[in-house]
């Protein structure tokens, strides 16, 4: 395994270790924003970005300070030089990455902030987290953020500014990747790889829940005032990890969800040979061709496959065994939650009930004290006799509530049911309804009704009509409804200017009836 000294320059966390780290920490947090919004980043745009967020900082840098640490910084590039120069005396000499910016910092002078923010940069590049070269769109320079610092960048930010984990969204993502690879049965080792790493990204998440939690317990120890415990409590831990990571992780319940399905869709795989020789030659295909270019012998050929065929298999087993040993995990994070909840209670209440100065001392001979109407004899009672000690009672919402008495329920009765109509009387009352109906409501009746109002040239218009009761209201309802049946000899015509009108209290559409010609 390699070191990570031997991939990352040795002055890179000196910054993090310097007088002014607060100032160089902020410088990489604008460095980070500068990085992820332009695409090419050249001196003068750091520069305005370093000025705009970083203006209180840079007048607050210490000069001296600085110089010190450049000096120090400088020594340490030229020592590493000559020692690379010795053992590769054809190297040419290496002209220091901040040269450009030291001509212009003297140029331009520590004393403004475009200076400042000049050796600011200085110091970014001579340490390792800009490299510095020729911009060949222009006679500039151009600076680029190399990929390791690309990646500790990025995991400053979690750490300044850590984000809800999507641990759902992990179990889901690893099911949808592997059960549209098992129905289409296409890309299979891509979603293979997928919800592999989804798996791994769950458990670290839901590891690094469980020691988020330890820490918060640990923490508790370390409190002396109840007010610094439930500013702990409740405006960090329910905040940062109750409320943003536990809550969503037991109330939506995906991990439970969703592991039978990924389970059987994995161990079909382990037992389906086809399955598995598909996702090797997968898995093998970019490097085969690239290894069928040079030629290689037939043996190299199934070594190469045997070996992907293991690591699919090795995959495969991790998501398996992580599934199947989760719920270990989920217990423990209940129980990590339990226990610091029930220990920040107690501790509370110790902190609370634990004065040591008069008061508390007084408080506690008071708990014991006997209540004043006992009877029976206590020296304590006594001994406080002649103290100017009296009972208190206060009212509060409690003492006026009476708790509510449990009703007895007896045996269940059966219900008097009243004396029903008898059937004959029902049915002539129906039979009288539906005449009185078939009077007003008939279709004869309804086409009387409106031919009745219609004007000499055939035409009926809602405000003309005569609505005296009811039951020309009911009428005309009926005639809208039944204007498209042939046995009437009318047609509907529906406004377009107006939507309804008022006749006689009866709100109606803006309509017209118009007579049918005969053919």
């Amino acid at each position: 395994m390699s070191n990570l000294f031997d991939n990352v320059p040795d002055g890179l966390f000196t910054l993090l270790a310097a007088k002014n780290k607060r100032i160089y920490f902020h410088a990489l947090m604008v460095l980070r924003s500068c990085y992820q919004q332009e695409l090419r980043i050249r001196r003068a745009d750091l520069v305005a970005y370093l000025i705009h967020q970083m203006e209180d900082e840079l007048y607050q840098w210490s000069v001296d300070a600085e110089a010190e640490e450049g000096s120090a910084a400088e020594r340490d590039h030229d020592d590493t030089l000559a020692r690379d120069h010795a053992s590769a005396p054809g190297l040419a000499p290496h002209r220091s990455a901040g040269a450009d910016a030291d001509s212009l910092v003297e140029e331009v002078g520590m004393n403004t902030l475009s200076g400042r923010a000049h050796a600011l940069i200085r110091r970014l590049t001579q340490t390792g987290w800009l490299e510095v070269v020729p911009d060949d769109t222009s006679l500039g320079e151009q600076l680029l953020v190399p990929e390791y610092a690309s990646l500790l960048l990025e995991a400053f930010e979690r750490i300044v500014n850590p984000t809800e984990k999507p641990y759902n969204s992990y179990v889901y993502g690893t099911y949808s990747a592997l059960k549209t690879a098992n129905e289409e049965r296409e890309y299979m080792f891509q979603a293979l790889q997928s919800a592999y790493d989804n798996t791994r990204a769950l458990l670290e998440s839901l590891k690094g829940l469980l020691h988020n939690m330890h820490k918060f317990y640990q923490n508790l120890q370390k409190q002396t005032a109840v007010r610094d415990l439930l500013a702990e409590h409740f405006d960090e831990y329910q905040v940062t990890v109750a409320a943003k990571t536990y809550h969503p992780l037991k109330t939506v319940d995906s991990v439970h969800r969703f592991r039978p399905r990924i389970l059987q869709i994995l161990r079909d795989w382990l037992i389906d040979e086809e399955v598995l020789t598909q996702i090797a030659q997968a898995a093998g295909a970019a490097s085969a061709s690239a290894a069928a270019a040079t030629g290689p012998a037939e043996r190299g050929d199934l070594d190469r496959y045997a070996e992907v065929r293991y690591e699919a298999i090795r995959m495969m087993q991790f998501i398996l065994d992580s599934f199947e040993s989760m719920d270990s995990l989920l217990r423990e994070i209940d129980r990590r939650n339990t226990s610091y909840n029930r220990a920040s209670v107690e501790r509370i209440q110790y902190l609370l009930n634990t004065d040591r100065d008069l008061k508390g001392k007084l408080v506690a001979i008071l708990r014991h004290a006997p209540k004043l109407e006992r009877a029976h004899e206590s020296k304590l009672a006594h001994a406080m006799a002649d103290l100017p000690v009296f009972q208190v009672r206060t009212a509060d919402p409690d003492a006026l509530y009476t708790e509510k008495k449990k009703r007895l329920r007896g045996a269940p009765q059966p219900l008097n049911l009243k004396e029903t109509t008898p059937a004959v009387l029902f049915a002539a009352e129906a039979e009288q309804l539906m005449e009185r109906a078939n009077s007003i409501l008939s279709d004869e009746q309804v086409i009387r009704f409106i031919l009745r109002q219609m004007s000499a040239d055939g035409v009926l218009r809602s405000q003309d009509m005569k609505l005296l009761d009811i039951e020309d209201y009911l009428r005309t309802l009926v005639a809208v409804i039944k204007s498209d049946e042939a046995s009437f000899p009318f047609d509907l015509e529906w406004d377009e200017e107006e939507h309804a009108v008022l006749v006689n209290g009866y709100r109606i559409p803006a309509m017209r009836f118009m007579k049918r010609e005969v053919v």
